[in-house]
């Protein structure tokens, strides 16, 4: 399995950051360097232009919308809480 695509759907999927222990764990203690990927990610992310990047948040990472795209997030969260 590409490794990418693991971290990628594990901090797609974790309810907290993903940090290098969480990897670890998962991956059965290999030991890859999860900084380090998710750099290449984010330069893939950044290539095609994509609206979303991955941040070192609390100890680990998180997918995160780009600034530019909240308007659109927020203008989406206040019609889906209208009675």
């Amino acid at each position: 399995m590409n490794v990418k695509n693991i971290i990628e759907v594990l901090i797609h999927s974790s309810p907290s950051p993903l940090s290098q222990k969480d990897l670890n764990h998962v991956l059965d203690d290999k030991k890859i360097n999860l900084e380090k990927i998710i750099n290449e990610i984010n330069q893939e992310y950044e290539k095609a232009k994509k609206g979303l990047t991955i941040e070192k948040i609390a100890g680990g990472y998180q997918l995160l919308s780009k600034k530019e795209y909240h308007f659109y997030i927020e203008k989406l969260l206040q019609e889906t809480r209208k009675p």
